[in-house]
Protein backbone atom coordinates (compact mmCIF):
# COMPACT_ATOMS: atom_id res chain seq x y z
CA UNK A 1 0.00 0.00 0.00
CA UNK A 2 1.13 3.45 -1.19
CA UNK A 3 2.61 5.09 2.25
CA UNK A 4 -0.03 8.21 1.58
CA UNK A 5 -2.78 5.91 1.88
CA UNK A 6 -0.70 3.80 5.14
CA UNK A 7 -2.81 3.84 8.53
CA UNK A 8 0.20 1.96 10.63
CA UNK A 9 1.45 5.39 11.99
CA UNK A 10 -1.92 6.29 13.42
CA UNK A 11 -2.31 3.10 14.87
CA UNK A 12 1.10 2.38 16.46
CA UNK A 13 0.77 6.31 17.68
CA UNK A 14 -2.34 5.35 19.22
CA UNK A 15 -0.76 2.25 21.30
CA UNK A 16 2.21 3.99 22.12
CA UNK A 17 -0.16 6.28 24.49
CA UNK A 18 -1.00 3.38 26.31
CA UNK A 19 1.88 3.29 28.34
CA UNK A 20 1.72 3.69 32.42
CA UNK A 21 2.21 7.63 32.93
CA UNK A 22 5.78 9.33 32.72
CA UNK A 23 7.19 6.17 32.04
CA UNK A 24 7.97 3.71 28.90
CA UNK A 25 6.81 1.01 30.40
CA UNK A 26 3.12 -0.32 28.39
CA UNK A 27 -0.29 -0.37 30.49
CA UNK A 28 -1.67 -3.88 29.89
CA UNK A 29 -4.73 -3.01 31.49
CA UNK A 30 -5.18 -0.35 29.11
CA UNK A 31 -4.41 -2.33 26.16
CA UNK A 32 -6.66 -5.06 27.62
CA UNK A 33 -9.55 -2.61 27.98
CA UNK A 34 -8.88 -1.00 24.67
CA UNK A 35 -8.32 -3.88 22.76
CA UNK A 36 -9.42 -7.69 24.46
CA UNK A 37 -12.45 -6.06 26.39
CA UNK A 38 -13.99 -5.06 23.01
CA UNK A 39 -12.88 -8.09 21.53
CA UNK A 40 -15.30 -10.14 23.90
CA UNK A 41 -17.87 -8.45 24.01
CA UNK A 42 -18.37 -8.86 20.15
CA UNK A 43 -17.60 -12.34 20.51
CA UNK A 44 -20.59 -12.54 22.75
CA UNK A 45 -22.54 -10.62 20.78
CA UNK A 46 -21.80 -12.92 17.93
CA UNK A 47 -21.97 -16.15 19.98
CA UNK A 48 -25.82 -14.59 21.26
CA UNK A 49 -26.74 -14.32 17.40
CA UNK A 50 -27.10 -10.59 17.34
CA UNK A 51 -26.28 -9.67 14.02
CA UNK A 52 -26.26 -6.21 12.06
CA UNK A 53 -29.55 -6.33 9.93
CA UNK A 54 -30.69 -3.58 7.72
CA UNK A 55 -32.30 -1.52 9.92
CA UNK A 56 -29.42 -0.90 11.48
CA UNK A 57 -27.61 0.34 9.26
CA UNK A 58 -28.11 3.84 8.82
CA UNK A 59 -28.79 4.26 12.66
CA UNK A 60 -24.50 3.19 12.32
CA UNK A 61 -23.87 5.11 9.09
CA UNK A 62 -25.43 8.43 10.18
CA UNK A 63 -23.73 8.01 14.06
CA UNK A 64 -20.32 7.32 12.63
CA UNK A 65 -20.37 9.98 10.05
CA UNK A 66 -21.66 12.84 13.07
CA UNK A 67 -19.12 11.40 15.43
CA UNK A 68 -16.06 11.81 12.38
CA UNK A 69 -17.01 14.72 11.95
CA UNK A 70 -17.00 15.98 15.11
CA UNK A 71 -13.76 14.57 16.00
CA UNK A 72 -12.07 15.80 13.21
CA UNK A 73 -13.14 19.15 14.72
CA UNK A 74 -12.17 18.36 18.12
CA UNK A 75 -8.75 17.40 16.32
CA UNK A 76 -8.09 21.05 15.12
CA UNK A 77 -8.93 22.48 18.67
CA UNK A 78 -6.16 19.67 20.08
CA UNK A 79 -3.92 21.07 17.96
CA UNK A 80 -4.27 24.64 18.17
CA UNK A 81 -3.93 24.36 21.62
CA UNK A 82 -0.58 22.64 21.43
CA UNK A 83 1.01 25.33 18.53
CA UNK A 84 -0.14 27.92 21.53
CA UNK A 85 1.43 25.64 24.40
CA UNK A 86 4.64 25.52 21.84
CA UNK A 87 4.69 29.01 21.24
CA UNK A 88 5.03 29.87 24.98
CA UNK A 89 8.55 30.67 26.19
CA UNK A 90 10.62 27.91 27.58
CA UNK A 91 10.26 28.56 31.36
CA UNK A 92 6.20 28.92 31.02
CA UNK A 93 6.19 25.78 28.40
CA UNK A 94 4.23 22.98 30.06
CA UNK A 95 6.00 19.76 28.81
CA UNK A 96 3.43 17.38 30.72
CA UNK A 97 1.06 19.30 29.13
CA UNK A 98 1.96 19.09 25.91
CA UNK A 99 2.89 15.19 26.02
CA UNK A 100 -0.74 15.20 27.25
CA UNK A 101 -2.16 17.03 23.86
CA UNK A 102 0.04 15.01 21.82
CA UNK A 103 -1.50 11.51 23.07
CA UNK A 104 -4.92 13.05 22.86
CA UNK A 105 -4.47 14.37 19.05
CA UNK A 106 -3.09 10.86 18.50
CA UNK A 107 -5.99 9.11 20.13
CA UNK A 108 -8.28 11.27 18.33
CA UNK A 109 -6.87 10.62 15.31
CA UNK A 110 -7.51 6.86 15.87
CA UNK A 111 -11.15 7.36 17.06
CA UNK A 112 -11.47 8.75 13.44
CA UNK A 113 -9.69 6.54 11.89
CA UNK A 114 -12.08 3.86 13.69
CA UNK A 115 -15.32 5.38 12.48
CA UNK A 116 -14.11 5.80 8.87
CA UNK A 117 -13.51 2.00 8.89
CA UNK A 118 -16.60 1.38 10.57
CA UNK A 119 -18.77 3.50 7.87
CA UNK A 120 -16.89 1.48 5.22
CA UNK A 121 -17.09 -1.87 6.76
CA UNK A 122 -21.31 -0.73 7.23
CA UNK A 123 -21.20 0.51 4.06
CA UNK A 124 -19.99 -2.80 2.07
CA UNK A 125 -22.65 -4.79 3.87
CA UNK A 126 -25.41 -2.05 2.36
CA UNK A 127 -24.14 -3.39 -1.28
CA UNK A 128 -23.65 -6.86 -1.28
CA UNK A 129 -26.08 -9.56 -1.40
CA UNK A 130 -26.94 -10.84 1.97
CA UNK A 131 -25.28 -14.10 2.80
CA UNK A 132 -24.97 -15.41 6.49
CA UNK A 133 -21.66 -16.37 7.25
CA UNK A 134 -20.53 -12.79 5.57
CA UNK A 135 -23.03 -11.09 7.50
CA UNK A 136 -21.49 -12.78 10.71
CA UNK A 137 -18.27 -12.05 9.99
CA UNK A 138 -19.17 -8.32 9.09
CA UNK A 139 -21.26 -8.14 12.25
CA UNK A 140 -18.45 -9.36 14.26
CA UNK A 141 -16.25 -6.81 13.12
CA UNK A 142 -18.39 -3.90 13.02
CA UNK A 143 -19.24 -4.97 16.90
CA UNK A 144 -15.30 -4.88 17.81
CA UNK A 145 -14.83 -1.69 16.07
CA UNK A 146 -17.49 -0.16 17.98
CA UNK A 147 -16.63 -0.78 20.96
CA UNK A 148 -12.72 -0.15 20.35
CA UNK A 149 -14.43 3.62 19.45
CA UNK A 150 -16.50 3.65 22.65
CA UNK A 151 -13.23 2.66 24.89
CA UNK A 152 -11.04 5.14 23.24
CA UNK A 153 -13.73 7.45 23.18
CA UNK A 154 -13.98 7.73 26.94
CA UNK A 155 -10.07 7.89 27.00
CA UNK A 156 -9.98 11.08 24.58
CA UNK A 157 -13.24 12.31 26.84
CA UNK A 158 -11.18 11.77 29.75
CA UNK A 159 -8.02 13.43 28.51
CA UNK A 160 -9.69 16.29 27.12
CA UNK A 161 -11.84 17.16 30.37
CA UNK A 162 -7.78 17.21 32.17
CA UNK A 163 -6.28 19.31 29.39
CA UNK A 164 -9.76 21.90 29.83
CA UNK A 165 -9.73 21.62 33.52
CA UNK A 166 -5.79 23.02 33.60
CA UNK A 167 -6.63 25.81 30.80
Amino acid sequence: MSSKFSVNRIVSDHISTLRINGTDNRDWSAIFTNFILPLIVAILFIYYGIIIVSREFTVILTAFSVFAALLLNLMILVFSIVNREKEKDEEKRDIMKIQLLKETYENIQFTVLTSVIIIVVILFMLFIPFNTYLALILSFVVYYLVFVFIVTLFMVLKRTHSIMSKE
